[in-house]
């Protein structure tokens, strides 16, 4: 059996999109090929107290409290991760590091000093731009997050060429990574977030009916779907205004319905419409209810940010059976789109007609495409190169 050692600044104890991007790799690579995955948690103790979600996988996580707003605190922590790190390698051989986080690619030097021969990959979820392009709330957090994409980009900019590879969700992200640092002849393993596909049509049609009926959508009747947050970057004022433009001018009855955990936030910006629904479920069951729609809303503005993202709720909308409403700023989703039949492509600007016009044509079935684009994006796929790579097997 093969070892991984993973550290990261990340929240890997708490239900979010990151946690679950790095516990499914972590299974997929324990069911598939036999590599255990050991972690280094360097993360402040709120996060550490609060946790709720396991990693699981035969996993051992090494937990290393901090106070993140505390300059001495993180060098404190990151002093003590050195020390743990030169007895690990003692005591246990890793065939990979992978270094996933805030500050954790300074480890590097370290690490090649104690052992040249380990490949060192990072794990890239997103751009940092994301920390500029939505940099909200009070000065004082401004000011914070505008110095933490300073020393992201120095570290980045520093230490990406002396790692062996990097982990990426896109494609899009891949060849942002090379032309911001200059990279060349880099490995990039594209690994979006993805989900098991054991949605027959037989299930995807039972749990259409149960909760077509749970919500009192009439057989007849077109459902739109917004599942998601209210973070700035997924657009849900957006879905909604759009929602509301096209409905009058729709033949069929339709409805909206919003799956969210910011229910309170929401409810001022539908204004009492009886033709929009809200609900919040169990990250568990929202996989069931999509299955009830016809049409999804994934929409996004043109922010690096979303460029090179591969948002999660996509490969659930893909799986639900829904046509997907979608603008042209996701790249690799835009082309998938595309290039499987997905759903529609839209600007914010006279998108009206364009939907409408698709919508009159009708919902096509093109569940052998879903499967396929399912079937490529699927773990046993996608990070076979990494373990080919980095000899793990």
């Amino acid at each position: 059996m093969n070892r991984i050692l993973f550290i990261t600044t990340r929240n890997i104890f708490n239900t979010c999109g990151e946690l679950r991007l790095i516990k499914n790799r972590t299974k997929a690579l324990y069911e598939n090929w036999n590599v255990v995955t050991d972690f280094i948690a360097i993360n402040n103790r709120k996060k550490i107290n609060s946790k709720n979600e396991e990693i699981g996988s035969g996993s051992t996580i090494t937990v290393i409290p901090c106070n993140n707003y505390n300059v001495v605190s993180i060098y404190n922590a990151f002093n003590k991760s050195k020390k743990l790190l030169s007895r690990l390698f003692i005591n246990n051989h890793y065939k990979c590091v992978i270094l996933s986080g805030i500050g954790t690619f300074s480890l590097a030097p370290f690490i090649k000093e104690i052992n040249n021969d380990i490949p060192i990959v990072a794990d890239i979820h997103s751009a940092k731009e994301e920390l500029l392009e939505f940099n909200k709330g009070n000065l004082i957090k401004k000011i914070y997050r505008t110095l933490m994409y300073s020393y992201i980009k120095y570290s980045e900019s520093k230490y990406l060429n002396q790692l062996d590879g990097a982990l990426v969700v896109s494609n899009a992200l891949a060849e942002y990574l090379n032309k911001e640092y200059h990279l060349n002849n880099f490995k990039h393993y594209v690994v979006p977030c993805y989900i098991e596909n054991n949605y027959s049509l037989e299930k995807r049609l039972f749990n259409r009916e149960k909760y077509r009926t749970k919500y009192n959508i009439e057989p007849d009747e077109l459902l739109f779907i917004y599942s998601g947050g209210t973070s700035p970057w997924q657009c849900i004022n957006e879905s909604i205004k759009i929602f509301l433009s096209i409905k009058s001018d729709i033949p069929e009855k339709s409805k909206m319905l919003i799956l969210s955990h910011n229910i309170e936030e929401i409810k001022p910006m539908i204004n009492n419409c009886s033709d929009i629904l809200t609900d919040s479920v169990n990250a568990n069951e929202v996989n069931h209810i999509l299955c009830a729609g016809d049409f999804a809303f994934l929409i996004r503005e043109n922010f690096v940010t979303n460029n090179v993202a591969y948002p999660n709720k996509f490969l659930e909308y893909v799986q639900s059976g829904m046509m997907i409403i979608t603008t042209p700023y996701v790249f690799d989703v835009a082309k998938q789109v595309e290039e499987f039949g997905l759903g529609i492509i839209i600007d914010f600007n006279n998108y009206k007609e364009k939907i409408l016009d698709y919508i009159s044509r009708g919902k096509k079935e093109i569940d052998d495409k879903r499967e396929n684009l399912l079937n490529r994006l699927n773990y046993s796929e996608t990070l076979q190169k990494f373990v080919y790579d980095n000899k793990l097997l």
